[in-house]
């Protein structure tokens, strides 16, 4: 069962991958004019989000047990939300994982 949960993740780390470099071509952000954000609320970090990771933004850091959205759909907006540090949203949770030794 952790096998096939690794070539999951790979899988879709890979499609991910893919969708990002036919969506976004070089040069893209250079295009786009991105609002200021001075501070984030407090259980939030700023960082690059968005469809191209042009502009910074707010995102909420979930916690272990939390739901969360493991995929994004064309069209629709990028999440905003992301499980936290060692956590990864598996079948719209963020779970533990544990590190390969």
């Amino acid at each position: 069962m952790l096998q096939r949960n690794k070539i999951s993740i790979l899988l879709i780390v890979l499609i991910l991958n893919l969708a990002y470099a036919y969506i976004c071509p070089p040069n893209y952000c250079s295009t786009i004019k991105c609002g200021v954000i001075e501070k984030c609320e407090k259980n939030q970090v700023l960082k690059p989000g968005g469809v191209c990771n042009c502009c910074n933004q707010c995102f909420s850091i979930l916690e272990e047990g939390d739901e969360c959205t493991s995929f994004v759909l064309l069209g629709v907006p990028p999440p905003t939300r992301e499980c936290g540090e060692g956590l990864l949203c598996l079948e719209g949770v963020c779970k533990r994982i544990i590190p390969l030794k």
